[in-house]
């Protein structure tokens, strides 16, 4: 499979953001900074690596890396809410 272009990895982050309810420039950070793992397929991860209940085959390739990615920030977000971060606390740029 040829890797994917920058419109369709854009494409692929705008999907999985919304489905998450995050923001897109978070899932795009996180693979221009992490820049692992490398996947069978060419492509490059967004530094998702298999623990716990996540299989190897579910985060072996661009589409599981971002679709886990995305659930992980949702996850870690909702938990910084229930821990009392509000708005402001979230987005400080401090």
């Amino acid at each position: 499979m040829p890797l994917l272009s920058p419109d369709q990895r854009s494409d692929l982050f705008q999907k999985a953001a919304h489905r998450a309810g995050i923001h897109k420039p978070i899932l795009a950070a996180l693979h221009q900074v992490h820049q692992e793992p490398h996947l069978p397929d060419g492509e490059i991860g967004l530094g998702i690596v298999p623990a716990n209940r996540i299989s190897p085959e579910q985060v072996n390739s661009l589409i599981g890396q971002v679709n886990f990615g995305a659930n992980t920030v949702r996850s870690l977000t909702y938990s910084l809410i229930a821990q009392g971060w509000q708005e402001p606390d979230l987005w400080n740029r401090e």
